[in-house]
């Protein structure tokens, strides 16, 4: 009797197993650098990602993507959060997720670099990871003048805003086998949503959603990488207009830069627009006010003195903010601004 009355608590749940319903590959190339001449000019800050996708039929929700450094390196950092959150990722679907790498101004970053791998995990879901040994190398670029650039967007955003960008310029007539352009957000302040790249090489126009156009198959190694196509197989991508559309949400406060960056590798070195144009931007949370009134519409139903209410708000997708409202008492208004707005 007495095993009968345990039997039930000796059963174990058994362990769920986690699927494998996650891939995960590396968007953009890895291959950054600063001005070969002067560390204090030009670009320092370059866009890198993954894709992450679903391959079954079935929603996957909670995707956590992370970055992780396999390698110390004071020059190289992201600027902005190692960790980015997908809600729910839709059935055989995918998602990009870009990061900003940012590149110290020091000479002692030239020719350095730092292996780096990113993850994607969810709740009963196996890990993914892009390849191990993959780095980031810091190449001595040097400066041309021969892009025409432009970059256009605001200066001034709030936290919630999606905004867009627009670097306009061109490169050689023949466009370049490896190359890479438009607008680089600071990572702190942005979330990139989309990116949309028109060149008028190799055909126009050709539409690309990607920063990094890759017409060699570029393969990274130990320094700069190296195009594994012969050369009869291979594509140039650009021209004399181009244009890259980025679409990004704001979701950081501060200040920071917006860089119009046309960057390639030709020949045995990398080369950046000398006119690289610059945005600085501010971003400050939502401004505004808003006001809470309890009113009795039946009094006969009336709540006893005493009772409290609570009510959550939020603006903006900024953290929900909880104001309680005591029945009976005064005042009956409650005005302001939520924590962190």
């Amino acid at each position: 009797m007495v095993g009968a009355l345990f039997s039930p608590l000796a059963q174990a749940t058994p362990a769920r197993a986690a699927t494998d319903s996650l891939s995960i590959s590396i968007l953009e190339w890895s291959l950054m650098g600063l001005d070969s001449n002067n560390v204090t000019t030009g670009p320092d800050q370059f866009p890198i990602g993954a894709t992450v996708c679903n391959i079954t039929s079935t929603p996957v929700t909670n995707v956590s993507v992370n970055w992780i450094w396999d390698q110390t390196n004071a020059f190289v950092n992201l600027d902005g959060s190692a960790t980015k959150t997908i809600a729910t990722l839709a059935a055989n679907s995918c998602q990009e997720v870009r990061y900003t790498v940012e590149i110290t101004r020091n000479t002692a970053a030239w020719e350095t670099s730092r292996d780096f791998r990113i993850t994607a995990s969810a709740p009963d879901v196996n890990l993914v990871s892009t390849p191990a040994g993959r780095d980031i190398y810091v190449d001595k670029i040097q400066s041309q003048a021969r892009n025409d650039s432009t970059l256009s967007g605001p200066s001034t955003v709030t936290v919630g805003d999606i905004v867009t960008y627009t670097l306009n310029g061109g490169t050689a007539t023949q466009g370049y086998n490896l190359l890479m352009a438009g607008p680089i957000l600071d990572g702190s302040i942005f979330d990139v949503i989309s990116v949309q790249a028109t060149y008028v090489k190799p055909v126009d126009p050709t539409v690309r959603t990607v920063y990094f156009a890759d017409g060699c198959v570029w393969v990274p190694n130990a320094t700069r990488g190296a195009c594994s196509l012969p050369n009869n197989q291979r594509v140039n991508y650009g021209g004399n207009n181009i244009s890259v559309v980025v679409q990004a949400r704001v979701i950081g406060t501060g200040t920071g830069e917006i860089q119009g960056l046309i960057f390639d590798l030709s020949g045995a070195s990398s080369h950046y627009n000398s006119d690289l144009p610059i945005i600085t931007v501010t971003s400050s949370n939502p401004t505004g006010s808003f006001s809470l009134q309890k009113l009795i519409t039946d009094p006969s139903n009336a709540v006893p003195d005493g009772e409290v209410f609570t009510v959550r708000y939020s603006v903006n997708g900024a953290p929900s903010v909880a104001v309680n409202l005591v029945a009976g008492a005064t005042p009956t208004v409650i005005s302001g601004l939520p924590t962190g707005a």
